[in-house]
Order: C-alpha cells, then structure tokens, then sequence
C-alpha cells in the first residue's frame, strides 16, 4: 500500500514509521526531512509544512492511506495547526489522492466524545488538557465531519511511554485512569489503515 506519513519526528511518528516501512510504500512530508530516522532507502522524504497546500499535494499525490499526527507541542498554547493542517489536507487529499483513508489523531475530550467521559472526568480532562486545546480539536472534527471523505478519526485519551501491550477500541465511557502508550497508538494507525470506511468515522483507543 502506498501510505503517506505527517508528522513523522514526533514521539509516536518515530514509533510508526519503521512498522509501516516493514509492509508499505512510505512518504514523509516533514520541515527538517533530517531528523526523520527512516530505516528504508525506499521511503521518500518531501521537505514542507504540513499546512503549505503545496507541500502536502506532492506528499500524497498517489496515496492509498494518508496518516497525519500533526498538532502542536504539548506545551505551549495550541494555535491552529491541528486545524489548519487538517483543512489543507482534506483538500489536498480530494485533488492528488482521491478516495485514500485518511487517518488523523485527534483526542477524547472534545464535544463529539464529551459522552464518554463521566462529568468528573469532562472536568479532569478539561484541566489537563487545556479548554483551547480541546477548541482546536473540535475545530479538526468539525472539518473531517464536513469534508464526508473516508476519513477515520483516533480518539487517544492521555499518552504515555509504556511498553505496548495492545490497542483496545472503546465505544463506551472511558475511565480517568485509563490511558494509551505511544506504541500502541502506532500499532493501532498501522492497523487501521485497512480498515477504509465509506466516510467518516472515529476511534477512541485505549491500551489494554
């Protein structure tokens, strides 16, 4: 399969990356394609932004899947370019690579998931988290909802390092104490991939 990576030099993307160059044709769009610890002489590195229009149609010009993991740091006010980069995506992705599933990570919390918090936990969450930072990611689904593409959204609550252990797909509540390790996470979005709905959908994904 021909898969497109965004965001591929954060702490989950380096974990993603080499499973993906195991089974897949990879290309990275990154800003500094150096720091990318690819392990294929295969995978194509695209130097650009993840919200340069440009940039993002070259990357998945041809592709099959498209993951994106792009947002801002955890530290620091989060801006726009969640949303930003998923506008420019969506719209990329219906010019250079029709009918490819788009996977992007979003995060529980948001109001499409609110219900699966308890109210304690809306609160908790809304305090670790940061009320802007759950505005842009609202922001994000509300595109994906509207651009009515095959577009699977994972619903992470907090991560962690731990050692994975394997990702759990939960449609019900899920609890305070509940988290999921970045190595599950990438395990999960390799997976996921061939799972192409017929719009969009999203995933709240715990570690077991």
């Amino acid at each position: 399969m021909r898969v497109a990576l965004l965001g591929a030099t954060g702490a989950t993307g380096a974990l993603l990356l080499p499973i993906l160059e195991r089974d897949h044709e990879v290309t990275v769009l990154a800003r500094r394609p150096d720091r990318v610890a690819a392990s294929s002489p295969d995978t194509r590195l695209h130097r650009g932004d993840a919200t340069d229009p440009a940039a993002v149609r070259g990357a998945v010009s041809g592709a099959e899947a498209v993951i994106t993991l792009v947002a801002a740091p955890g530290r620091g006010a989060p801006g726009t370019v969640r949303s930003q980069a998923t506008g420019v995506l969506l719209s990329a992705a219906r010019e250079a690579a029709p009918g490819a599933h788009l996977v992007l990570v979003s995060a529980l919390g948001g109001t499409a998931s609110a219900g699966q918090l308890s109210w304690f936990g809306r609160m908790v969450y809304a305090a670790a988290v940061g009320r802007e930072r759950l505005a842009e990611v609202d922001r994000q689904e509300r595109l994906v909802a509207g651009a009515a593409l095959p577009a699977t959204l994972v619903r992470p609550p907090k991560l962690d390092d731990g050692p994975a252990t394997g990702a759990l797909e939960v449609t019900g509540r899920v609890r305070a104490s509940q988290s999921l390790h970045r190595a599950d996470l990438a395990g999960f979005l390799a997976d996921v991939i061939h799972r192409r709905p017929s719009g969009p959908r999203a995933a709240t994904v715990v570690s077991k």
